[in-house]
């Protein structure tokens, strides 16, 4: 027994030899950069961090291996060297690298060696949290394509040249993405005439547009909630505006004639018929027709309509017109049925649980501050509405609610 013991503790003295041994050695390798090591912070998440950790390094090479030696046996094999006098360098030309407002970023890398300014050179770099492992490119300037949203980013970028020496203290900097996850999705275009602009949603989903801003040379404009259902009852209720995937809006600086912004449906051409001062706002109207199977126009008759009636209604499918109904002027029931298929109210309730009911067109009003103007021509005085930009050396910017940067126009 008393044999057994010793031997334990001659192996646990030459244990704690080798530890403090390989201790030691990994503590002179490391210092020298040797042993090139890469230690990523534990939870850095985009928008959320922006340094780099005291005592981090991010150096070559790609793979981690568990032990010292096998470590020194990597370097070793991969015949890379540590150069104190190669120097990395990163430029851009970001004004503020926290607040970069796209997704395609680009970057310069440089190379120097102050003893051999003839040294040519490759780049190593990796983009955290996007690259797992280290790549390389043989050029000196690189472009990436990052996710859409508000992301923080670090890149460290080592310079070898070839002779297989590397920068031992390498390059970083972090920058922030603050674009929206909708970027591009919708496009925004004005139409000229400083007061109106389109905006147009390329995606195939809904996107909600309520308190988005449209921000110019001439102010903050806030997109406000709209009416999605215009009831012929004045039944009208207030929501935000969502854009229906393929949709578009028109926006336009003034009040709107029926005090809020509306969505366009099926029967708005017998709205308009009614509200002229509407018309003038609305550039497309869907053509509305209702077109009788004979199985319906057999039923109508069996319910005692005429057949004059039918004849007008197998005639006219798209809505007669006065002239036109003169033709069945005698005709009471059919012309209280006509009346209930070709007006807004006939058609509104009648069609509104159809499927196509409502396109994809919004008409949003934006009331912005008025300002006072003499008209010559009518010897008034006139409120004239403030324009939302101006048509020459002008940027028209779109944020979400979250005052990301959606998308945006520039006029030269």
């Amino acid at each position: 027994m008393k044999s057994r013991g010793q031997l334990e503790d001659i192996l646990t003295f030459f244990a704690v030899i080798f530890l403090i041994l390989s201790a030691l050695v990994y503590f002179v390798y490391f210092k020298t950069g040797v042993i090139p090591v890469y230690k990523p912070e534990r939870e850095i998440k985009p928008a959320e961090k922006g340094i780099v950790p005291t005592g981090t390094f991010f150096i070559y090479p790609k793979k981690q291996t568990p032990y010292l030696f096998l470590k020194i046996a990597n370097a070793e094999k991969l015949k890379l060297k540590p150069n104190k006098n190669i120097e990395t360098y990163i430029y851009y030309e970001y004004p503020d690298l926290n607040n970069i407002e796209t997704n395609e970023v680009r970057f310069r890398f440089e190379g120097k060696n102050i003893k051999d300014p003839n040294d040519r050179f490759y780049f190593m770099y990796i983009l955290f949290p996007l690259d797992k492992e280290w790549q390389t490119t043989y050029f000196n300037e690189k472009y990436f394509y990052l996710p859409k949203g508000h992301n923080r980013y670090f890149l460290i970028v080592i310079a070898v040249n070839d002779k297989n020496e590397y920068d031992p203290s390498p390059a970083f900097i972090s920058f922030t993405t603050k674009i929206s996850p909708y970027f591009r999705d919708i496009s925004i275009w004005p139409q000229g005439d400083k007061i109106t602009l389109y905006i147009n949603n390329y995606s195939n989903k809904e996107i909600d547009i309520t308190n988005w801003k449209i921000i110019s040379s001439n102010g903050i404009f806030t997109v406000p909630q709209g009416v999605k259902f215009v009831d012929p009852d004045f039944k009208y209720v207030k929501e935000n505006i969502i854009l229906p995937p393929y949709g578009r809006a028109k926006i336009i600086a003034t009040s709107s004639p029926l005090g809020f912004s509306f969505r366009i449906n099926k029967c708005f051409k017998f709205f308009l018929n009614l509200r002229n001062d509407v018309r003038k706002f609305v550039d497309f109207i869907p053509y509305y027709c209702k077109y009788f199977t004979n199985k319906e126009l057999f039923d109508l008759r069996k319910q005692g309509f005429s057949i004059n009636c039918l004849d007008f209604l197998r005639r006219f499918p798209c809505g007669p017109s006065f002239k036109d109904l003169d033709k069945i002027r005698n005709d009471s029931r059919c012309l209280n049925f006509i009346d209930s298929l070709f007006t807004y109210r006939g058609c509104y309730y009648n069609s509104i649980n159809d499927k196509d009911f409502l396109t994809n067109y919004w008409i949003i009003f934006i009331t912005t501050p008025t300002t006072t103007i003499y008209s010559p021509t009518t010897s008034k005085y006139l409120e004239v509405y403030k324009n939302l930009y101006e048509t020459s050396y002008e940027e028209i910017k779109l944020y979400d609610n979250l005052n990301l940067l959606v998308n945006k126009y520039i006029y030269y």
